[in-house]
């Protein structure tokens, strides 16, 4: 299988697993994991794919599940939003906010 022909960590065939259908699809599609770090290289690709995957339609939906999922508060909200739709749909891109402070990682 693609995990096990890659030396895919558990996080990261985990993380695969949860990508919709057609992000796993165009992950696998792109060919074998090669690299130093092939964890890595396969969450890069989940992020690509899933970034190229919103679209600027779902935008208002899409930001209002990232702020509830990464509790943001009213204000970090507003920033957010009032940023370009580019700058929005990378930060959706990167996906949870790590780190004890998400104002700061936001």
């Amino acid at each position: 299988d693609f995990a096990a022909r890659n030396g895919l960590d558990a996080g990261s065939v985990a993380a695969l697993r949860e990508a919709p259908p057609h992000v796993q699809a165009k992950v696998m599609d792109d060919g074998p994991v090669t690299g130093r770090n092939p964890n890595a290289i396969l969450m890069s690709r989940i992020r690509k794919f899933s970034a190229a995957a919103l679209s600027f339609e779902d935008l208002g939906a899409q930001l209002d599940a990232f702020c509830v999922e990464n509790g943001l508060d009213e204000d970090m909200a507003h920033n957010l939003r009032s940023q370009l739709d580019e700058v929005q749909l990378a930060v959706l891109a990167k996906g949870k906010l790590t780190g004890r402070d998400p104002a700061a990682v936001l």
